[in-house]
């Protein structure tokens, strides 16, 4: 959307396009916008002077678009750093851990992609079974196992950075759980997740006698594209408190009762 014109109650089809608009808005004109947390059909933003107009001001001279998020990266790098030195300091963290957190164990994983170069970062393992994408400029995912301490609270017993997440950067990092706090069939764990990418076949070819289990929520996710309402959406949470096989067949009864391919 070029040169937008914003006025009191316009609509936009979504909040994509929405977005697109006002930042083409505060280039262009003596604002700038700060998204503050939004929710699905409202969205929250400051406006301050805008780097564009200040310098028209300041020095006479018409930035582009693209210069002007250029301008603001430079100044971003030189405020907070290069994101791509933070990199070398990752043996600087890892001691820092292994002093502050005594048994801790640490792993830095770099690979040489060239000859005659510098180690490049791979993957970080720190200690249910979770994935999620790292938002930033160089990607990669996290990969962590959590548990609950004696205060009934959320523990990371272990997290790791990988490139990817598949069934060769679960192997990585259950095998260093595993090396590291022991076998998880000796121990008698059960693991619960949400059917991350690779999982399920990296559980399967180290633990295949470990109890693995999948979290309602997400199986609820799936469950209600076919099967709506919230009586349905209630069985199925019956279902999944029920703590013997007596119990949990009688509410899979009670929910076919409420239909049948459910």
């Amino acid at each position: 959307m070029s040169n937008p014109k914003l006025c009191k109650s316009m609509k936009f089809p979504n909040g994509k396009v929405f977005r697109a608009a006002l930042r083409e808005y505060a280039v262009k004109k003596p604002v700038d916008i700060k998204f503050k947390l939004n929710e699905k059909t409202k969205f929250l933003s400051t406006a301050i002077s805008g780097v564009k107009h200040r310098v028209m001001q300041d020095v006479y001279v018409d930035l582009s678009i693209n210069q002007v998020y250029r301008a603001k990266r430079k100044a971003r790098e030189f405020i907070l750093g290069d994101k791509r030195l933070q990199y070398g300091k990752q043996r600087d963290y890892a001691e820092m851990i292994r002093i502050t957190y005594m048994g801790s164990k640490v792993i830095l994983q770099t690979e040489i992609t060239e000859p005659n170069t510098q180690p490049k970062f791979k993957r970080m393992p720190l200690v249910g079974l979770d994935g999620c994408h790292l938002k930033g400029k160089f990607g990669g995912h996290i990969l962590s196992a959590t548990a609950r301490d004696g205060n009934d609270n959320i523990f990371p017993v272990a997290l790791g950075v990988v490139e990817q997440e598949n069934k060769d950067s679960w192997v990585w990092f259950l095998q260093t759980f595993a090396d590291d706090i022991g076998r998880p069939d000796e121990l008698n764990l059960v693991f619960i997740s949400n059917r991350q990418k690779g999982l399920i076949p990296a559980m399967e070819m180290l633990f295949p006698t470990v109890e693995h289990r999948f979290c309602v929520k997400y199986i609820y996710n799936n469950f209600k594209l076919n099967f709506m309402g919230l009586e349905l959406k209630a069985a199925l949470w019956r279902c999944a408190a029920a703590t013997t096989i007596r119990e949990f067949e009688k509410r899979m009864q009670d929910m076919k009762k409420l239909d049948k391919e459910a």
